[in-house]
């Protein structure tokens, strides 16, 4: 499989994710087999602004490559304007526009998935991203708005047609949010009615459900999403299933931990010490959902504003499960950002 000029060691995508897919995440990811990682969607108006968080949001180092930027708007020419913008101070690989985040906040300023309202605006955005720059320009979208008007066969079509490259369907309208599970048929048929590579998004939990969503669809590639919290293991899952029919064992606790800790580390070096714990709160849950006793430390962590105190908490945890933590990092290091 390749998008443009781009060709890629596996077919295991990483999501874009508000708020977990920042550059660490994306570097552990890809150290565990993700063939595609995106950046945190970012405002299309806070790229031509020059919003020094918007902006930073962008950061990747050339480790993580391929990596595509996603952009999110309601104004064609903004969304132009901001692509172009990317493309050259930024270089990414590709361009990947946000038709399809469902959060109310997103949708009711017209953007994510509310474009998929307007065919014309959709088209008119694919259109215009497509030539304001040299590198792909990807879609990821929703089925639809709502479960009465299925689009993504159709609206596929017109993207194709625009100029765009490959287009990653959620198997999910708007409406159903995340209640329902993800319809594959609707996959199947977006694969059918184009020649570009369409990869297939929703309910990606283990390395059976990726096989399971690229032999029924005939998807190109499969996007792990929430699978992926707390679990960048589930790309080497993948990779090794897909390649031998086998699969691997789960992390061990130790693993987790470790991974963890790590996570936790290249988080405060990033970071100041105060804003990587706020930032690590979720991802220590992710980390350990499922281990013994993990809610009582999950609610401890959470209580905590203390980088020292977390480490603490995680080494007593350890300790319990009698496992001994290495705090060495081997050598990672990040740049240091306010």
């Amino acid at each position: 499989m390749n998008i443009g000029p781009i060709t890629f060691d596996g077919l295991a995508f990483l999501a874009p994710m508000a708020g977990v897919t920042d550059h660490i995440y994306r570097v552990i990811c890809r150290e565990h087999g993700a063939a595609m990682v995106y950046t945190e969607f970012v405002s299309a108006n806070g790229i031509i602004r020059e919003n020094e968080r918007t902006l930073e949001m962008t950061y990747f180092e050339d480790r993580e490559r391929p990596l595509g930027i996603q952009i999110f708007g309601d104004d064609p020419d903004i969304l132009a304007e901001s692509a172009a913008y990317l493309a050259e101070s930024f270089n990414p690989d590709l361009i990947d526009l946000n038709f399809g985040c469902p959060v109310p906040k997103v949708t009711k300023k017209g953007a994510g998935s509310a474009i998929l309202k307007d065919q014309k605006k959709v088209e008119e955005s694919c259109q215009k991203v497509v030539k304001a720059v040299s590198i792909p320009v990807t879609v990821k979208m929703r089925s639809g708005w709502s479960k009465d008007r299925i689009i993504a066969p159709e609206y596929a079509q017109l993207m194709e047609a625009a100029g765009v490259q490959a287009i990653a369907i959620h198997g999910r309208t708007t409406s159903m949010q995340y209640n329902e599970p993800a319809d594959l048929s609707i996959i199947a048929a977006t694969k059918a009615a184009v020649s570009i590579p369409v990869i297939g998004n929703g309910d990606i939990m283990s390395a059976e459900d990726a096989k399971k969503m690229l032999d029924e669809t005939g998807c190109d590639a499969v996007m792990v999403a929430r699978g992926a919290l707390g679990n960048p293991w589930l790309f080497d899952q993948i990779n090794h299933y897909l390649q031998t029919g086998e699969l691997l064992e789960e992390p061990s606790y130790s693993e987790r931990l470790h991974q963890c800790v790590r996570h936790m580390q290249l988080k405060e070096q990033e970071k100041n010490s105060r804003l990587a714990a706020m930032l690590m709160k979720k991802n220590i849950g992710w980390y350990l959902k499922g281990m013994p006793n993990a809610s009582t430390i999950r609610q401890k962590t959470n209580r905590s504003d203390d980088m020292a105190e977390m480490y603490l908490l995680l080494e007593n945890y350890a300790d319990d499960l009698g496992i001994t933590l290495d705090f060495d990092l081997k050598g990672y290091s990040f740049p240091k950002s306010a």
